[in-house]
């Protein structure tokens, strides 16, 4: 695979996470189309074997599939977008999970905090972010 290759499967991934950021913050829902590109495209981006792709689209998945399905306050769509991210980097998606949610808290919570209100927020933004930090990250370590 050709380093040409890698970037612009890279491009065409965080397009996408992009998108999806824009359209969940507008909608509250990450459209279904967005997990198959990334798996599909993850593999002309990252070197991750197979086993560790498993393994990584488990433990991104399972989580927040669990919040999804006891708190009803979450998302199927954040649980299927960390589940492509797992099988795209395997298990340094859970990084990109903390990264992501550590940066919601400290924004979102504390505004929320402050204005003394509860409002309904987009996961998909925060996840992407922190995917790209730790994508960002890998290559340079």
């Amino acid at each position: 695979m050709g380093i040409a290759t890698e970037v612009i499967s890279k491009i065409v991934i965080v397009g996408f996470l992009v998108f999806a950021s824009i359209y969940d913050t507008k909608h509250h829902k990450i459209p279904n189309f967005i997990h198959p590109i990334i798996i599909v495209f993850s593999f002309f981006a990252f070197d991750a074997h197979l086993m560790e792709r498993v393994a990584g689209a488990f433990m991104g998945f399972l989580p927040l599939f669990i919040v999804s399905i006891t708190t009803k306050k979450l998302g199927m769509g954040d649980a299927k977008l960390l589940m492509s991210f797992g099988f795209a980097i395997g298990v340094k998606c859970l990084f990109a999970a903390i990264i992501g949610l550590f940066v919601m808290v400290f924004t979102v919570g504390i505004y929320q905090a402050v204005k003394n209100k509860s409002l309904p927020v987009a996961l998909a933004p925060f996840l992407s972010a922190g995917f790209i930090v730790v994508i960002f990250i890998e290559r340079i370590v």
